[in-house]
């Protein structure tokens, strides 16, 4: 069986799960998982909520998005509430569907060809990248269309991941996001896009995360 490696942010802090244990690499505190998936689960399991569906052009591609009171726990359940090593795929707990930037994550393995996001990887061909580019982000009360604009491999420097930025850095940011991109997407970014991103575990190099960032149409 296979641990899989997850970076999140919750309470705050930028942590890693790897083999049941949480590291805080802002304070280097180590905390046992099991004991905090008990209070994850017990707080988290009633507050739940289905936030839609993303369908991905031109596959047989298609997922629900769920989210929770945290970013722990659809880690280890899937969308019933169920234990579950494959997890679920949940918006960031930080996040509204309206926001500007949608963090959304998922598990990946190596040995797992029907992890969650493993289908990630294949946007690291280019042809494929380039034919399955648009997705369709859709809930009870909104319809969004989203067109790629980076494929991105992360080893450090997780900047990524914010969701805080003013008028003058968030274009900024759009545009560093798609500066690390690993194929080449000839999409021009306006200065108040909306932006979703996808993230997963990747295993070249070992440790690191695959992140597609995709730009609302």
């Amino acid at each position: 069986m296979v641990i899989i490696v997850s970076k999140i942010f919750i309470l705050s802090l930028f942590v890693i799960i790897c083999f049941g244990r949480i590291v805080s690499l802002d304070a280097g505190i180590v905390l046992d998982w099991a004991k905090v998936s008990k209070v994850v689960n017990k707080n988290s399991q009633e507050e739940s909520t289905l936030i839609g569906k993303i369908t991905i052009n031109s596959s047989n591609v298609h997922f629900r998005v769920v989210q929770a009171e945290d970013n722990f726990y659809f880690l280890s359940h899937d969308e019933d509430g169920n234990d579950s090593a494959k997890g679920s795929i949940f918006l960031d707990y930080r996040n509204d569907v309206w926001d500007e930037k949608l963090l959304i994550y998922g598990h990946n393995s190596e040995i797992w060809e029907d992890a969650p996001f493993h289908f990630l990887e294949y946007y690291l061909n280019n042809e494929y990248a380039n034919t399955h580019r648009y997705l369709l982000f859709e809930g009870d009360h909104f319809s969004f269309w989203y067109e790629l604009f980076t494929v991105m491999v992360v080893t450090s420097d997780y900047h990524h991941i914010n969701l805080k930025f003013d008028d003058n850095t968030y274009y900024e940011h759009l545009l560093w996001l798609q500066q690390q991109s690993r194929i080449d997407i000839p999409l021009v970014l306006r200065e108040h896009d909306s932006i979703l991103l996808m993230q997963t575990c990747y295993y070249d190099p070992k440790p690191s995360y695959l992140v597609l960032g995709f730009r609302k149409r």
